[in-house]
């Protein structure tokens, strides 16, 4: 019989976190944070930088997410490649919900590459939903979903629908300037 592995908590990160933090991100995104912004993330008390760590494989994920008026705004959540569907990034974005909550702050936010499917659909399954589209959100010129869950978002949903006639239901996003237009790109006409 194989024994399982020890279960794996979430703790805040040391400045000992930082090689493998640096190094997870590295790997998993085309426009990583410098390792100096990781260091200040980490010692700045207005940032919350926490770890998955399991005793016998080590740091197996993070996350770093900061308050924003009355929100809170997920900067980064990364899970090992080799961890990944097995329910890790739920657990960090339960943990930085509870987190966040615990500081009076219901309204989750966060920015999330329209290239990047996967982590999508993580956000949509655990309540998340695309509120607008950030042009050229990133570095190198890729953009961005802006999704939410909490209070304000049912009110924000509300008001956009009556000011748009769509429904709640649809998928909306509001570009820069207060344009309003579907998330959907129009095929383009000869």
């Amino acid at each position: 019989m194989i024994n399982p592995l020890p279960p794996a908590e979430i703790e805040p990160a040391h400045p000992d976190d930082l090689g493998v933090i640096d190094r997870l991100q590295q790997e998993a995104f085309n426009t990583p944070w410098t390792t100096e912004l990781l260091r200040a993330a980490i010692l700045n008390e207005e940032y919350c930088v926490r770890v998955l760590r399991n005793p016998l494989l080590g740091l197996l994920g993070f996350y770093i997410s900061h308050a924003v008026e009355k929100r809170c705004n997920l900067d980064n959540l990364v899970v090992r490649p080799a961890q990944r569907r097995k329910g890790l990034g739920t657990m960090l974005i339960n943990d930085w919900a509870e987190q966040a909550a615990a500081k009076g702050l219901h309204v989750l936010t966060l920015q999330v590459n329209t290239a990047n499917r996967d982590a999508q659909r993580l956000y949509e399954r655990l309540g998340f939903r695309s509120t607008r589209i950030l042009i050229s959100y990133y570095p190198n010129g890729n953009d961005a979903f802006q999704m939410e869950r909490g209070k304000k978002q049912a009110l924000d949903d509300t008001l956009l629908g009556s000011l748009t006639g769509e429904s709640p239901l649809d998928k909306l996003a509001l570009r820069p300037l207060g344009l309003i237009s579907p998330l959907r790109r129009k095929k383009q006409t000869p």
